[in-house]
């Protein structure tokens, strides 16, 4: 986020984003997509064996880790590890996606950012 406020041309609220209720979710065989470093995401094997030591070598670990980061810095952030699936999509995971959406659906109404597009020739 750090190019936020270039793309939106406005700061980014954190409380808003504190509001918004997360659902992250992974299947325990999707484990190495964040770590291809001959990709684009990371430039060497080096930076991927920093992220390894310090937020867990597979991907349903880092993401287990950055809920319970999430939840302890104030944020409603659930974690699914869906058993047997891969980089994919269950019937599960659709269902539990879902019923997460329809439950603060009902709940509670979630802020509205308001975003204006300006053209950068006319400035309108």
């Amino acid at each position: 986020m750090f190019d936020f406020q270039s793309l939106a041309r406005r700061p980014f609220d954190l409380e808003a984003y504190r509001a918004i209720p997360q659902f992250i979710y992974i299947g325990d065989r999707d484990t190495r997509n964040s770590q291809v470093y001959d990709w684009f995401l990371w430039p060497d094997a080096a930076v991927v064996e920093r992220l390894d030591a310090a937020f867990g070598d597979t991907d349903p670990r880092r993401l287990a880790g950055q809920a319970a980061y999430l939840q302890r810095q104030g944020y409603d952030a659930t974690f699914r590890l869906y058993p047997g699936a891969g980089h994919d999509y269950t019937r599960a995971m659709i269902g539990d996606l879902f019923a997460f959406l329809d439950r603060y659906r009902e709940k509670q109404e979630l802020p509205v950012i308001p975003i204006s597009i300006r053209d950068q020739a006319t400035g309108m």
